[in-house]
This record gives C-alpha cells, structure tokens and sequence, in this order.
C-alpha cells in the first residue's frame, strides 16, 4: 500500500519530533533540565504538528467541536 504524501509527511515529523524527545531524555538523564527540557520538547512537538497544511481542516472541525462541549448550557 502506498501512502498519500500528507501522511508521510506526518508520519517523518513525528519521528524526527520522537527522536529528538528520546535523545534530548538520554542526554540530559540525571540532570535537573531533564523535565523542564521534556516538556518544552511536547510543546514544540504539538506546535509543530498543527502547523502542518495537511491538519488544518482536521484541527478546525476539532477545534468546533471542543467550542461546541463547551458552549453547551
């Protein structure tokens, strides 16, 4: 089966955005950075996969139905 390139784009940012999150872990084990690093690595990672063109209408639709659970009375 061959994949749509917008899936293989997703697919090579998620595992370049894995990689480093593993690796930075590795690095800095053992340090006090170590927690502080991680998550600046998820926030970036997140960033990062909604500023792809591909999840634009995906995060939309999303975004409309979180507005919608909130905005029930």
């Amino acid at each position: 089966m061959k994949l749509k390139k917008p899936v293989t784009n997703q697919i090579t940012n998620a595992l370049l955005w894995a990689a480093a999150m593993i690796s930075s872990s590795l690095i800095l084990k053992d340090t006090k950075y170590f927690q502080d690093m991680f998550y600046l690595l998820i926030a970036l990672s997140t960033a990062s996969f909604l500023l792809l063109e591909e999840n634009r209408t995906s995060i939309k639709s999303e975004w409309r139905c979180i507005q919608k659970l909130f905005n029930r009375n």
